[in-house]
């Protein structure tokens, strides 16, 4: 039989997820562009991911949400 989390656990943990997804956005590897914007490679998106398979999709999208919007916003 399953365990359910308590709500305390559930919140905190999709906190954790979130400040996951907006600390691996800054580990990126720059690639050349001929114009434009430089394009990069980033982890966030692979924590985007695992936030959706450990938490579920809704918990798990609202934490990667959460994540890349603090990322938006502090990124110059």
């Amino acid at each position: 039989m399953r365990k359910k989390m308590n709500n305390i656990t559930f919140v905190a943990m999709v906190g954790v997820m979130g400040a996951l997804v907006f600390a691996s956005n800054y580990l990126s590897i720059h690639l050349p562009a001929i114009a434009g914007t430089t394009p990069r490679v980033h982890m966030g998106n692979i924590m985007c991911l695992l936030s959706g398979f450990v938490l579920g999709p809704i918990p798990g999208g609202i934490a990667a949400g959460v994540g890349s919007l603090f990322f938006d916003l502090t990124n110059p």
